[in-house]
């Protein structure tokens, strides 16, 4: 059976497309005809045999673009190659030329060589539907390749050639967002999370509404402390997924800690909460305890007088959070907060926003346990017997909550 080329991937096309015509004599008029008839009709072998160069003798570039089109045809592709470089180095505008040395290049695998010769053919022919499907098909495989060649990299660890991936896939296809985001994992990996966030933003411009795109400039913005951002990502992403409530929810908690004032910021932030922290934390969170009469103190805790940060702490001892003791006259300032203290000040704090009214949930126990508190939703379950500072703006927010909840009632 004679051999004959995939028709999807060479076109064969008419070598006069394009060109003004050409003044061919009777003779090599008759050759190309017949030449064209037999490479439509997949008779190779026959057009081989018609269409053989003669040593020595010079033909019209459209028969020799034929004979390129059999030797593709007969798998003697080096030999076509060379005949279309020819032909394409004459500077003679052909573009079947362009496009029948893209589909050979194409074939070999040699996408990005292909990409050139398709462009340079489509600028001849810019309405042309198959080159612009052939553009289509061959930056898609460049795409996957460079996909690829960039997980590779990573593998590897060679972030360099993973930018270098990236950068050439934003020249290839600058609509998509893969390159865009090889940036941002590379810059990321590579201890630069600004840099990873601005690419990440700008692959998710390119389609706003993906959400693995939403959920990558999400994360990427809490790295960066654009906790506001964060919050915003994740909220729109807990609309369809309650996974990320969590995550929409810790970023508004950061943002809280964000916009906190200095002694309030530091408590929040603190990895072993003390007394005066929580202080400081009662005072930003609750305005009914800034706002609570001052009273007259019958007692001067000592380690309390020349703080700078006294207010908070000397409004939570009128209020009854904290006691001074008898004798040391100190309400242990620096005293580290455990998370039985902690049960005990949630309870006092709903009950003073309740103003005793019942209706607080589990705050309403007399000695509620850090158990407890966690089996109603306001404290986190940990084996921790200390306290750190983001656990407890949130317990503080929920107690208070469920004070102006039973107040209510």
């Amino acid at each position: 059976m004679e051999p004959w080329a995939n028709e999807e991937l060479f076109a064969f096309r008419d070598p006069r497309q394009g060109l003004p015509t050409e003044g061919l004599s009777k003779k090599d008029q008759q050759l190309f005809d017949e030449g064209l008839v037999a490479i439509r009709a997949r008779r190779y072998l026959a057009a081989e045999r018609l269409l053989r160069p003669q040593q020595g003798v010079r033909r019209p570039h459209a028969i020799e673009l034929l004979w390129a089109y059999v030797s593709i045809a007969l798998g003697h592709r080096e030999e076509a190659r060379a005949g279309l470089d020819r032909l394409l180095a004459s500077g003679s505008p052909m573009v079947a030329a362009w496009e029948a040395r893209g589909d050979l290049r194409s074939a070999r695998g040699e996408l990005r060589l292909a990409l050139d010769d398709y462009r340079s053919a489509q600028r001849l022919s810019p309405q042309d539907e198959r080159l612009a499907r052939r553009i289509e098909d061959v930056r898609r495989g460049l795409v996957a390749q460079r996909r690829d060649d960039a997980d590779r990299a990573f593998a590897a660890n060679e972030l360099s050639a993973a930018r270098k991936v990236g950068l050439s896939l934003i020249e290839l296809s600058p609509t998509s967002p893969d390159g865009f985001l090889i940036l941002s994992r590379a810059a990321e990996l590579g201890g630069n999370p600004e840099d990873a966030y601005v690419w990440a933003w700008k692959a998710r411009a390119l389609n706003e509404k993906s959400r693995d795109l939403t959920a990558v400039v999400a994360e990427l913005a809490m790295k960066t402390r654009r906790f506001n951002e964060a919050m915003s990502l994740f909220d729109d992403l807990a609309r369809t997924d309650s996974s990320y409530r969590s995550k929409a929810e810790q970023a508004k908690l950061e943002f809280e800690i964000q916009n906190m004032p200095e002694s309030a910021g530091r408590a929040a932030r603190s990895a072993r909460l003390t007394r005066g922290q929580f202080a400081a934390l009662l005072w930003h969170l609750v305005p009914e305890v800034r706002q609570a009469p001052a009273g007259v103190a019958t007692e001067v805790a000592v380690d309390v007088v020349d703080r700078a940060d006294r207010q908070p702490l000397l409004r939570a001892i009128a209020l009854g959070f904290f006691t001074i003791s008898k004798e040391t006259h100190r309400v242990g300032v620096e005293t580290g907060v455990s998370r039985s203290e902690l049960a005990v000040l949630l309870r006092h704090l709903a009950s003073f926003l309740s103003r005793g009214r019942n209706g607080s949930g589990c705050l309403d126990a007399e000695a509620p346990t850090p158990a407890e508190l966690v089996e109603c939703g306001i404290l986190v379950d940990s084996t921790s017997r200390t306290v750190i500072g983001k656990e407890a703006v949130r317990a503080i927010q929920r107690a208070a909550r469920a004070g102006r909840e039973g107040a209510s009632r």
